[in-house]
């Protein structure tokens, strides 16, 4: 049994503000994306994640706008402790202070 339809699919997709000129055959967006063919050399979805999961909030979406891979990883993220996130955060600091410095 189908929790959406079309109409509604659509009417969640229209939200993007690149729907109008995106060619992506997977839309995160998508309720039915899973029934999309996507093949290589497809486009990807362009928007930013922040958009798709504020448009993708409190809807039947699967993965409330994000893609499997960024909702796996969001779910690794939530398990982590503050002491394990803030190192990683660091980490990240340090490598972007470093890529920064050789930059210039």
């Amino acid at each position: 049994m189908q929790e959406i339809t079309e109409e509604e699919n659509v009417k969640i997709m229209r939200k993007c503000p690149r729907f109008q000129f995106c060619n992506a055959p997977k839309c995160p967006l998508d309720y039915f994306r899973k029934e999309r063919v996507e093949l290589a050399g497809d486009d990807k979805c362009k928007a930013p994640k922040s958009i798709r999961k504020k448009i993708g909030k409190g809807t039947k979406l699967q993965y409330q706008g994000m893609t499997p891979r960024e909702w796996a990883g969001m779910i690794v993220w939530k398990g982590k402790s503050n002491e394990e996130k803030e190192r990683i955060i660091e980490r990240g600091r340090k490598q972007l202070a470093i890529r920064h410095h050789n930059a210039k």
